[in-house]
């Protein structure tokens, strides 16, 4: 979960300027971005009317994408991936 005080806390346009080409050498749409945080797949916060996510969000993200991708566990589970009860 991103944590806004020790965070670094981008636009969803910026992050999405941290991402390599698409097909077609197409920059990455903001768009994409929303999409992975409504599939829980990137953590995001809300704040205001515009959604964001963090610097250090990209970086889990490409950590359990890449350790999927290898055939790996991903490190840690996903915030979003705990029950109620904690488990």
């Amino acid at each position: 979960m991103i944590d806004i005080a020790i965070e670094t806390i981008i636009s969803l346009k910026d992050a999405a300027k941290r991402f390599p080409p698409g097909r077609g050498g197409r920059p990455t749409h903001h768009s994409t971005l929303c999409r992975l945080i409504q599939e829980r797949k990137l953590e995001g916060i809300r704040m205001g009317s515009h959604w964001c996510t963090s610097v250090e969000a990209l970086q889990r993200y490409a950590d359990r994408e890449t350790a999927i991708a290898l055939g790996n566990k991903p490190v840690r589970r996903p915030y979003w991936s705990h029950n109620e009860d904690g488990e």
